[in-house]
């Protein structure tokens, strides 16, 4: 089961998501503040979090740095012309957000960014929770998959949205 915290001032634009998102392996809470993502996030432990940039109070990355990253895989999406900019997109990456989308969302890219950031994240957690690092075909076979994903990551990063 794959846990969504979706985090957007645009309570039309978190329908829209939660709608996308409906899959039997899915679940979703909604928080359209910073004050709200935070104290959602004190009980719920999200797989992915689907961050909107712009606050009324506030920009993305001061949410962005609050943010429980350890366990959840980050997906910033922005009206912003500077998502397209490569510069903007790199300072995401390097904060640690797994993909930085444009705004209009298209849902299809969206529902594979998901997949792709569910997989990355499960496979990680069974990466860390095996117990003997050292040995065996599991952590081998774990390893190839994270750089396969890696790799995937990397090269739908490198891609920017039509205007």
């Amino acid at each position: 089961m794959c846990r969504i915290l979706l985090i957007d001032d645009d309570t039309d634009i978190l329908d829209v998501y939660t709608d996308a998102l409906k899959v039997s392996d899915i679940t979703t809470k909604s928080a359209s503040s910073r004050k709200e993502a935070l104290t959602i996030l004190q009980w719920y432990s999200p797989d992915v979090i689907i961050l909107d940039y712009c606050f009324p109070d506030a920009m993305g990355d001061t949410l962005f740095k609050a943010l429980p990253r350890h366990r959840a895989e980050v997906i910033v999406a922005t009206g912003l012309e500077a998502a397209t900019e490569p510069k903007f997109r790199a300072r995401l990456l390097d904060m640690g957000a797994a993909y930085v989308m444009q705004k209009p969302v298209d849902i299809e890219e969206l529902r594979a960014v998901v997949r792709k950031a569910t997989r990355y994240r499960h496979a990680l957690d069974i990466l860390r929770s095996t117990e003997d690092y050292s040995s065996g075909l599991l952590l081998e076979q774990l390893t190839k998959s994270v750089a396969v994903l890696e790799e995937t990551r990397k090269a739908m990063n490198g891609r920017t949205q039509p205007a």
